[in-house]
């Protein structure tokens, strides 16, 4: 008889030393066995067919889940190879180093990180602490954390103890009272002036020179100056320039006879304005 695998398994009668040749039939015994064997390679397949040996090589094995459908536990452990698109429940990784993630990785809770080198972009914190040094200004939104962006590391200035004469009665340079300060933005110039200053027949007079122009209200003035010594000067502001490097420089005459200054201080900053 033909073999009834795979639909159920074949059953096999074992025939007794004492029976005969024909009885089981002994020709029926090798049909049913051929029939089985090649029902089983039907089944199985081989590892260039398209059945279940397909891709398999000698000494493989395939991976064994218990359950039913899509339910089920991997029992062979995997090793090596690349897990892509797939869901994974609640993942953890304990000790060990996480390198080179190349794309997004989103919605992750990791639980303390450290960022050690390299460059992280368009990454959002939820509310991030510095402890030490400095957030650049380009970093911090328009009057996000203040009115300004203050530059004072921009400021420049100069300062003398030693004096210096004059018996022009026109405006000349106040030498070596020049400086220039750098603005990143456009800015508000503050402006500070200060000298001890005495006239010999007359008084001296100073004059705010800013990009080669002279200042209207701080022109010409020195009027508290007189024949003794005394300290003057003035704190300004002044409104509107761009960003770029401004000049800022002093002037001065005197109104008759022999002017002298000493300890003069000459300091601008920029402030920014946007």
């Amino acid at each position: 008889m033909a073999t009834t695998y795979p639909t159920t398994k074949q059953s096999f009668t074992n025939p007794a030393g004492t029976q005969t040749l024909d009885s089981p039939d002994h020709a029926g015994q090798h049909s049913d066995i051929n029939d089985t064997v090649e029902a089983i390679q039907d089944t199985i397949g081989t590892t260039a067919g398209t059945s279940m040996l397909q891709h398999f090589a000698a000494g493989q094995f395939a991976v064994r889940a218990t359950g039913v459908a899509a339910i089920g536990t991997l029992v062979q452990t995997l090793v090596g190879g690349t897990i892509n698109n797939n869901t994974i429940g609640t993942p953890a990784i304990t000790g060990g180093t996480v390198n080179a993630i190349t794309g997004t990785a989103n919605n992750m809770v990791l639980g303390t990180p450290a960022i050690t080198g390299g460059t992280m972009n368009n990454a959002v914190f939820g509310t991030p602490t510095f402890s030490a040094g400095a957030v650049n200004t380009a970093d911090i939104a328009d009057r996000a954390a203040t009115s300004r962006k203050l530059v004072f590391n921009r400021a420049a200035g100069t300062r003398s103890t030693g004096e210096v004469t004059t018996i022009s009665g026109s405006l000349v340079e106040l030498t070596g009272w020049s400086v220039q300060v750098i603005a990143d933005v456009a800015s508000d110039l503050w402006i500070h002036f200060s000298a001890i200053a005495y006239g010999e027949g007359g008084v001296p007079l100073f004059s705010l020179i800013i990009n080669g122009t002279a200042d209207n209200t701080w022109n010409d003035f020195g009027g508290w100056f007189g024949n003794a010594t005394q300290l003057g000067g003035f704190t300004a502001r002044r409104l509107g320039f761009a960003a770029g490097t401004h000049t800022v420089r002093m002037q001065w005459r005197t109104s008759a006879g022999t002017s002298h200054a000493s300890r003069i201080e000459l300091t601008a900053y920029p402030i920014g304005t946007s």
